[in-house]
């Protein structure tokens, strides 16, 4: 198994791929191009072992972590101008704000006050 050293961001229609060590940038990708790029150009990214998964513009896309590389692309018309998450094999995109509660706030879990 390949021990992979980046981080990723993404962003624009775009994804970055960047050494966690030294911050330099390793390779970058353009994920729709064209002069006409209508709908949501926020990137949601879901890295798994081997792949990063990268979702923008009504677009699901299969890259490989080492370059960049798109190996498919699925079009998800009524996602187009919407956010969307990522679930494959048992990972997920999604975000667990936690609604401001740390676990340690003493309250009984109820969402009330405290059970007083």
């Amino acid at each position: 198994m390949t021990h992979f050293t980046q981080i990723f961001v993404g962003g624009r229609g775009r994804v970055y791929a960047l050494d966690k060590l030294s911050g330099r940038q390793i390779w970058e990708v353009l994920l729709k191009d064209g002069f006409f790029k209508t709908g949501n150009d926020l990137v949601s990214l879901l890295e798994t072992s081997d792949r990063l998964y990268a979702f923008s513009y009504g677009t699901l896309y299969r890259l490989k972590k080492e370059t960049g590389d798109i190996e498919w692309k699925a079009h998800i018309p009524h996602l187009k101008h919407h956010v969307g998450l990522i679930a494959v094999d048992g990972y997920s995109n999604s975000i667990d704000v936690g609604l401001g509660c740390d676990g340690d706030s003493g309250g009984d879990g109820d969402g009330g006050d405290g059970g007083e």
